[in-house]
């Protein structure tokens, strides 16, 4: 890192509220699917089949915000680097990694329930999607449907100002 390389560290503070409810709902998942099984009313490799792919959603749905919790605590690269050459998103494991300036049409901020997002607007989403892995791009692609675009930093995600981090991110796209 040089020294007109600027480190926004990921917020290791953070409670881990994604993990938390998909321990809660994987529970319950499991109870539930107990309860059905004490019946007895279905054939057993249906109801095997079934549960198992029931029970799949929030287990994957867990580890995967487990995942996600462990890189915030442990990763000492977990950080938005913002260079002369553009920013490098290492914030979560969905990440975009390293964006030119010149792939970057301009950011907003947006509110959504009393949560400050950033959101970098790509040129070509299309390009940078393209770079990703299947899984990556896949939860990706539910960014750009909800927030027109791949690149979105939580003010919780951050332990920055995002305003501050809109102005020096503006002052390089001019």
């Amino acid at each position: 890192m040089n020294d007109s390389t600027i480190k926004i560290s990921v917020n290791r503070k953070r409670f881990p509220v994604l993990l938390v409810f998909g321990l809660i709902v994987t529970f319950i998942v499991i109870l539930v699917l107990h309860s059905v099984e004490d019946e007895g009313t279905r054939d057993e490799i249906a109801t095997r089949i079934f549960d198992s792919l029931v029970l799949l959603v929030p287990l994957f749905y867990t580890s995967t915000a487990l995942v996600e919790y462990l890189k915030t605590l442990f990763d000492e690269d977990a950080a938005l680097l913002i260079t002369p050459e553009g920013i490098d998103d290492n914030l979560s494991i969905f990440s975009c990694g390293r964006i030119a300036w010149s792939e970057i049409a301009g950011v907003e901020i947006i509110k959504f329930t009393n949560v400050a997002f950033l959101i970098i607007k790509p040129v070509n989403t299309a390009e940078i999607l393209k770079r990703q892995g299947f899984l990556k791009r896949r939860v990706l692609m539910g960014y750009v449907r909800k927030w027109k675009s791949p690149i979105i930093i939580s003010e919780k995600r951050i332990a920055y100002d995002l305003y501050k981090l809109k102005n020096i991110l503006t002052v390089y796209l001019k």
